[in-house]
């Protein structure tokens, strides 16, 4: 019988790659790419004649048709498996580290680099954060032991990178890439605002809010989706129902189940304003059933989840100021409606996170 090593490995930061989100994209995001990354790992083992042993990689790679379901990441953020004695562990990195800078540079080439030239240093930080982001740590052992991980993590040989100046705003410990200091009295903060807008507009409606100023850790994280499809020309999905939005969405049932002319009027009049259509893609079957293909009940589900919320209505930080009027028509029909269905929408939506 020839001879095995017993190989654990494991990917990180796990808690603070995925935890850091403002959106369900980000979340979703987040864990997969985790998932996705180790999977290069797994493969490069058993490419090298080694064995997974947990988790089910062999079944998962078995599985096929619609029973696969590539928009889920499979698989946790470590591994066991059997490899020859001459593995070389080294592949696992390189393979994990290759597929990573391969994203990266799709990202800078396709959203980051015609508004690279209005930053300071932008280049610099991409390029420190890109290769000082994720750690490996593994153990190569000639009997099995599951407790030989844990024991490795607790030697710290992963050292972060040094972040200066603005912080992102999604990764509070990374520098944000315009690279430059609002605070600062040689008018960076003009320049930042200039950077952050021309990166706006490269980018879809979604990908990046106003105020949002991200690191490149966290560009990469938000539009993987679109880099992945683009590169393996598959099928992720790309966008995601905002929180408010599934806050809403018993309400939205009620409000077709009670009037279909309800919904109807209240979209004549939120069409006026940019944005109405941005959850067209959210997928939510029980509201893509109930609307079939009425073309109003269509773009009466597709509304964003801010036009379901007096509140959020009113708010002129979410708004072009010129449209309050509309807005404020919008809020009365809302109000009328809420009196015929009988409540308003929820204003909490719950997200159940777990690890183990």
């Amino acid at each position: 019988m020839t001879k095995q090593r017993y190989f654990h490995f494991s990917l990180g930061p796990v808690q603070e790659f995925v935890g850091k989100a403002r959106r369900l994209r980000d979340y979703w995001t987040g864990s997969y790419l985790l998932s996705y990354l180790t999977e290069q790992a797994m493969d490069e083992v058993c490419k090298n004649g080694g064995n997974i042993v947990f988790p089910p990689y062999e079944e998962y790679n078995n599985i096929t048709g619609a029973d696969k379901r590539h928009e889920i990441g499979s698989f946790p953020n470590r591994f066991q498996a059997y490899v020859p004695m001459d593995f070389e562990p080294s592949c696992c990195e390189k393979r994990v580290k290759d597929t990573w800078e391969k994203i990266a540079d799709y990202v800078w080439v396709k959203y980051i680099s015609e508004v690279a030239p209005l930053g300071k240093d932008t280049k610099e930080i991409w390029d420190r954060q890109v290769e000082g982001f994720w750690y490996m740590q593994w153990v190569l052992a000639d009997e099995e032991n599951d407790a030989l991980l844990d024991i490795r993590k607790n030697w710290r040989s992963h050292v972060p990178t040094v972040e200066a100046g603005d912080k992102c705003t999604l990764f509070g410990n990374l520098q944000e890439i315009s690279g430059y200091i609002r605070s600062s009295k040689k008018g960076e903060g003009e320049k930042q605002k200039i950077f952050w807008d021309n990166m706006r507009s490269k980018l879809y409606l979604l990908d990046l809010k106003e105020g949002e100023r991200l690191s490149a850790v966290a560009l990469i994280k938000r539009l993987f989706p679109r880099a992945y499809n683009e590169l393996k020309g598959a099928e992720l999905p790309e966008n995601f129902p905002s929180t408010t939005y599934m806050s809403a969405i018993s309400w939205i049932k009620a409000v077709i189940k009670k009037d279909k002319a309800l919904a109807a009027d209240f979209l004549k009049e939120a069409r006026k304003l940019k944005g109405h259509g941005s959850e067209a893609k959210a997928g939510i079957r029980c509201l893509d059933k109930l609307a079939g293909e009425n073309r109003d009940l269509k773009g009466f589900i597709s509304l964003d989840g801010n036009f379901f919320y007096p509140h959020t209505l009113l708010n002129d930080n979410l708004w072009d100021d010129r449209d309050r009027p509309i807005r404020e028509g919008l809020e009365h029909k809302l109000n009328d409606i809420n009196k015929k269905v009988g409540f308003k929408p929820d204003t909490y939506y719950a997200l159940l996170s777990m690890d183990g």
